[in-house]
């Protein structure tokens, strides 16, 4: 193998091992200790040995209306509009000549996230945003997640060819009637995977997110599997909203996934919140689609342009 291609698949690796220590590292000295210096030389460090990283929602356009999902039912309430007023996060796609400006401007950039709130591939200019970052040597990602509903073939191709990073792609179910619902999103994961084979590819590495409720959490194991089969990664996770279809047997629940069933018994027994508190603003801060300095990605309803 190529020294240069070893070099950087080990520096891969060992970001990937370490992440989760240098997380538990950080809020312990931020939240716990408050040691505020120790923790930006702890950020110095990381955007030395990986470049530094921002969010940028590449489009707050999403077509599904989920029912435990906060921006959806912002929305009905009156929130995020099509013209863009009524909140922060607005309704919009990120455009190639803003990109194209934040990479000129921000060279020492190397790893941005692109979704968000939305749907990253309901935005037209995708396939351009992917070539220029390739050109640029910055990697794209998609950790947040996406639910890959409507992705053309082309950009498909194009997430291989320009090197694209990890997708998290959602879907809560595995069974025959599931599986109608998600047939376009297989069909979609099936052809990158065929494209990628033919290609020598490894990237983009997919991992299916499964939130786990009331309603699917027989469906788990199924899921698992037919991960496998797709050669996806697989991440079962705890439902946000404790009121919508909460897990009916959490023995249950807790054996397939290896651990607590709900984020109050995450709680319990691990004796802090299943999401730590942020710290986005300073080691990966998330810019909105129209340029607004959001901070933190959860932010929804505060309306300051900071930057």
């Amino acid at each position: 193998m190529n020294p240069s291609r070893l070099l950087a698949r080990t520096r891969k690796h060992a970001i990937k091992a370490l992440t989760p220590a240098v997380q538990a590292v950080t809020y312990e000295l931020l939240f716990r200790h408050g040691q505020d210096k120790l923790f930006s030389k702890l950020v110095r460090a990381r955007e030395i040995f990986s470049g530094k990283l921002i969010r940028l929602e590449a489009s707050s356009v999403c077509q599904l209306r989920c029912p435990a999902c906060s921006i959806s039912r912002w929305r009905k309430r009156g929130g995020a509009t099509k013209d863009g007023e009524g909140g922060v996060i607005g309704w919009g796609l990120l455009r190639y000549q803003d990109f194209a400006r934040l990479l000129k401007e921000n060279p020492a950039i190397r790893t941005v996230e692109l979704s968000n709130w939305g749907e990253i591939f309901l935005n037209p200019e995708l396939i351009p945003i992917m070539r220029l970052a390739h050109e640029r040597g910055v990697k794209l990602r998609a950790v947040n997640g996406v639910n890959f509903n409507r992705v053309s073939e082309e950009t498909l191709r194009a997430l291989v060819d320009y090197r694209f990073g990890p997708i998290t792609v959602s879907i809560d179910g595995a069974t025959h009637e599931s599986y109608k619902r998600y047939r376009r999103v297989m069909r979609h994961i099936r052809y990158l995977e065929r494209y990628k084979d033919s290609q020598g590819a490894r990237d983009p590495k997919l991992t299916w997110q499964f939130i786990v409720f009331g309603h699917n959490e027989h469906e788990i194991e199924l899921a698992r599997e037919l991960a496998a089969e797709l050669k996806m990664n697989f991440r079962a996770k705890l439902n946000h909203t404790p009121g919508y279809s909460p897990v009916q047997d959490p023995a249950q629940v807790r054996a397939l996934i290896g651990g607590p069933a709900s984020r109050e018994e995450f709680f319990q027994q691990k004796r802090r919140a299943y999401s730590r508190p942020c710290t986005q603003l300073w080691t990966s801060p998330q810019i909105n689609w129209d340029g607004k300095l959001l901070g933190c990605w959860a932010t929804l309803a505060t309306s300051s342009r900071q930057g």
